[in-house]
């Protein structure tokens, strides 16, 4: 049988765990989101919270949740499009209060 040395074996499974390591995101898979925060950097009460998902609600754009992070607002969509439609019409109508980003999420932090 053919031998190799030791650190061969050893460097071979860094390799490996290392790779694992690099390629697990691609293991989650991912939602498209809107990250709302207010523009004099204060945190977002759930009064605006309620307002911007009730607004949503009023144009029609569907979303699946809301939660607040940090002080900022993250509003999760099932779709790309779904999340450009709810970004225009949150900027359209809070431009002087809100900023936007749009922003992908993992489906991990669904745990938290």
């Amino acid at each position: 049988m053919l031998e190799y040395a030791r650190w061969k074996y050893i460097l071979v499974a860094a390799v490996l765990v290392l790779g694992l390591l690099f390629a697990s995101p691609n293991f989650f898979g991912s939602d498209p989101a809107l990250q709302i925060a207010r523009k004099d950097h204060a945190a977002i009460a759930d009064d605006a919270k309620k307002e911007v998902e009730s607004y949503l609600k009023d144009q029609k754009v569907p979303f699946s949740r809301t939660y607040t992070d940090k002080g900022r607002l993250i509003v999760r969509f099932a779709n790309v499009p779904n999340q450009l439609a709810g970004s225009e019409a949150i900027n359209a109508h809070y431009k002087d209060t809100y900023w936007t980003c749009a922003a992908v999420c993992i489906f991990s932090t669904r745990l938290m």
